[in-house]
């Protein structure tokens, strides 16, 4: 099995906050609100089933996701399908618009979209299986009219200029360079088309020993997130404008949110692979001690932003010149 590199931790890019948690509104020549606030698939990358046994070595080569999604567990985000609700609900997507899912993972994300809102729905994830298992269930689900899925990059996004009315991402860009990325989000939007993200987020500066702890933890190539203000100074970088970034407790491996998410069947499917060997068990417990003991470092957020009309565009070039 192919040995992962660790991640890098990069070192936080934004001002940190000790209060609660707190959401920011930004729109153009309006200063930011802050409000206290109260939170699918996800990135997901090839690896084995639980149905695979695996050698305690392998096991712990594993990242983060890849173990979950060995153990069975379908919605692998930040916020779960809370998350999923609250991103929803800042888009809002319209009926017979066009939306790309990007980090779409088995699918379950894009056929709700579908059904909910009635949208055309683009969906791509970076793992063959996983759009494989995400073009079984549109077939499953008669949505082949609706929902096309392949397999894609954020970083090279194969789709023209001005192509979606809505673009979604679940904790995607904290694996990738994010600030080239959504750039590429921006690219491929429409005038006025909306993007929405879920992602990780530092709630306050963590020590060196916690951020070297989530590097060995998550395992991934990269990874990358910043505080509050960061996201909100990452999407106004890319050049979106009324932005609203709002942040939220982490509860991945909370008992409630796990129950919420997965719900009692597939939970205990889970747990059975969890306890079927003593590998699995030492590697869930160090990943629940690790994120319920320093959750005080850790929240996630909901971003949505939209892409300025080449008027507005051309308004702000004029004051920057003037």
């Amino acid at each position: 099995m192919e040995k992962r590199t660790p991640a890098k931790l990069a070192a936080p890019k934004a001002e940190w906050h000790d209060g609660p948690y707190c959401v920011i509104e930004d729109t153009k020549g309006c200063e930011a609100q802050r409000d206290a606030d109260d939170s699918g698939d996800s990135m997901s990358t090839p690896g084995p089933t639980a149905g695979t046994r695996l050698s305690h070595d392998d096991v712990f080569k594993l990242s983060l996701f890849d173990f979950l999604a060995y153990l069975g567990k379908r919605v692998i985000s930040p916020g779960g399908i809370e998350g999923r609700d609250r991103m929803l609900d800042l888009l809002r997507p319209r009926p017979h618009s066009r939306l790309l899912a990007i980090g779409a993972g088995s699918g379950q994300i894009a056929c709700h979209v579908a059904q909910a809102y009635g949208c055309k729905v683009a969906a791509i994830d970076n793992s063959p299986r996983r759009v494989s298992q995400a073009q079984a269930l549109v077939k499953r689900l008669s949505l082949s009219d609706r929902v096309h899925c392949e397999v894609g990059s954020i970083n090279q996004l194969k789709f023209t200029d001005n192509t979606f009315d809505a673009v979604i991402c679940h904790a995607v860009l904290m694996f990738v360079p994010y600030q080239p990325a959504l750039a590429e989000v921006q690219r491929v939007l429409k005038e006025k088309g909306v993007f929405a993200g879920l992602e990780c987020c530092w709630k306050r500066l963590p020590p060196p020993s916690v951020r070297e702890a989530t590097n060995r933890i998550c395992g991934a190539e990269t990874l990358d997130f910043p505080a509050l203000y960061g996201w909100i100074g990452a999407l106004r970088k890319a050049g979106f404008e009324a932005v609203r970034v709002t942040e939220h407790p982490f509860r991945a491996f909370s008992l409630q949110g796990f129950l919420e998410d997965e719900g009692w069947a597939n939970g205990l499917r889970i747990l059975a692979n969890v306890m079927r060997s003593r590998p699995n068990r030492m590697r869930m417990a160090e990943i629940r001690s690790h994120f319920s003991t320093h959750a005080e470092y850790f929240s996630y957020v909901v971003l949505s932003g939209r892409k300025p009309s080449a008027r507005n565009v051309r308004q702000e070039l004029i004051r920057d010149w003037t």
